[in-house]
């Protein structure tokens, strides 16, 4: 078993050790101290990645679809297979073609263009743009934007072909500025949803989300 705690990444298992099985099918690296880990599970095809940004945790998994498939009625892999509930759910592509004045009415910690520079300074495209961008707007965390960043890298050593399936968006013209009405504050009661920044590759069928 292994158990990150708040603001912490331990560099082994709960019971001390880093590997298991005489070909170490279960291993545990530390990359980067306290930052960054990952865990390979040779018998399964299966790697996880975890790490610490800022106070987020964030983790990406890679698996053989086989293995979600046999597994897609356990309740601890909901989320994964599943998505956040429709109450969880906040219309991102709404608030970001709010216009600017709209977008200052709801109590936002930074200007959209000021977030978007951030983000773009980051290299991040399309959807990790974007979710960079609303977390920035209504955060001010700039944390977010290393976390963005972090989930980016993840899912390109994970999936080196994934940038072959995406646009490489860097801007966001594509949302149409509109007077749509504003988003009400109990949105901003969800966010946590967002601090953990989930992308699972499933070899087979690609599939990433957050």
């Amino acid at each position: 078993m292994y158990q990150a705690g708040l603001g912490y990444l331990p560099s082994t298992f709960e019971d001390g050790q880093t590997r298991y099985g005489k070909s170490h099918s279960v291993k545990l690296t530390e990359v980067d101290p306290g930052k960054h880990v990952e865990i390979t599970l040779k018998y399964i095809d299966t790697k996880i990645l975890l790490r610490l940004v800022g106070s987020y945790l964030t983790f990406s998994i890679s698996m053989p679809i086989e293995i979600l498939n046999s597994t897609s009625d356990s309740a601890v892999l909901e989320l994964c297979t599943k998505g956040c509930p429709k109450s969880e759910i906040i219309d991102y592509q709404k608030f970001l073609s709010m216009r600017e004045k709209e977008i200052s009415e709801t109590s936002v910690n930074m200007s959209r263009a000021e977030a978007t520079r951030l983000c773009r300074s980051a290299n991040l495209v399309d959807f990790y743009l974007d979710s960079c961008v609303f977390d920035l707007l209504t955060t001010g965390n700039e944390t977010f934007k290393l976390s963005a960043y972090a989930a980016l890298q993840d899912v390109l050593k994970l999936d080196p072909d994934f940038y072959k399936t995406q646009q490489n968006r860097t801007t966001l013209d594509i949302y149409q500025i509109s007077s749509g009405s504003a988003l009400t504050s109990s949105c901003w009661s969800v966010l946590l949803v967002l601090t953990l920044t989930m992308c699972v590759v499933i070899r087979g069928s690609g599939w990433c989300g957050r």
